[in-house]
């Protein structure tokens, strides 16, 4: 179960290095998704992850903080759920419409944790 959350972290990085290295690229993506796929996909994915965040807590680095990392991400997908496609789609687009810099700092930090989520799991 260890090795899915690596493969969970090593996605992250990998898919935030690219919009790091290539904003309009991500951009891209998200442009062409529905506000109702990000939205779901958003409460699923936190949902997923925060679950298996749980479940595998006690075999990872830092047991005790992988435990709470996985109950705020079961919140946040509840804050998400609760505010709704409309909500969450304007708050994407304003990030989107950042500068490249702002958005790159961003991406950083998003690799930073993808790869904090493959150390704690290997």
């Amino acid at each position: 179960m260890t090795a899915i959350i690596a493969l969970f972290g090593a996605l992250i990085a990998a898919a935030c290095a690219v919009g790091f290295v290539r904003p309009a690229v991500l951009r891209q993506i998200f442009d062409g998704l529905s506000d109702q796929t990000v939205w779901v996909s958003a409460v699923i994915a936190r949902l997923a992850f925060g679950t298996l965040l749980l479940i595998t807590a006690d075999d990872l680095r830092f047991s005790y903080a992988m435990n709470l990392l996985g109950w705020i991400v079961i919140v946040a997908a509840v804050v998400i759920l609760l505010l709704g496609p409309e909500r969450i789609d304007r708050l994407v687009r304003w990030w989107l419409t950042l500068p490249d810099a702002v958005f790159r700092v961003s991406m950083a930090v998003a690799v930073a944790v993808g790869l904090f989520l493959v150390y704690v799991a290997t």
